[in-house]
């Protein structure tokens, strides 16, 4: 009997992994702040700086503007993962409803919704040596999806790391170019 319980256990676990993989609230307020947050903030600054040219990688001036740009990108994924209220539910549900004609259906949350919000936010700062930009990932795909991007100046897609606010409800997640296949 045991035995059946355990499988039990382990079929439902994986059942609620395969069709609730990315359940996510909001992050509350104050999320931003937390220290694995500030350790992941960090490292997206010295993402950021690795993409620059060797003679500005040292450069204060350009660190400043790297951990600015890590800074403003957590921060305001946040905040659109607030404003646009996703459920418990997985993002291909949260789009289901908000493209359905139901009256209870979510009026945002579309991956383009969050990644029009966030380009806008990264516009907002004066840069010098980083340049933010729109992209689709795996376009032409089934798992087609709006992002945005940082880049050093003068460079840009596909040398970049795209900034996805959509997929974790507001809880950034940076893809770096060496994780991303560029099929």
């Amino acid at each position: 009997m045991m035995h059946h319980i355990s499988r039990l256990t382990l079929l439902l676990g994986a059942a609620a992994a395969l069709f609730f993989p990315s359940c996510q609230t909001p992050p509350p307020l104050g999320y931003e702040e937390l220290p694995e947050v500030i350790q992941e903030r960090n490292q997206l600054r010295d993402d950021l700086i690795r993409l620059l040219p060797e003679e500005q990688k040292n450069n204060p001036a350009a660190i400043k503007e790297a951990q600015q740009l890590a800074d403003i990108s957590y921060k305001a994924a946040a905040a659109i993962g607030r404003i646009n209220k996703p459920t418990r539910w997985p993002g291909w549900r949260n789009n289901a409803a908000i493209n359905s004609s139901y009256n209870w259906a979510l009026e945002r949350g579309l991956c383009w919704h969050y990644q029009h919000d966030m380009y806008r936010e990264l516009r907002r700062t004066p840069l010098t040596f980083f340049q933010p930009g729109c992209c689709v990932y795996k376009e032409k795909t089934s798992r087609e999806h709006n992002c945005v991007y940082l880049a050093a100046k003068n460079d840009g897609w596909p040398h970049a790391i795209i900034l996805d606010a959509w997929k974790r409800g507001g809880r950034l997640v940076t893809l770096k170019d060496d994780d991303i296949d560029h099929d």
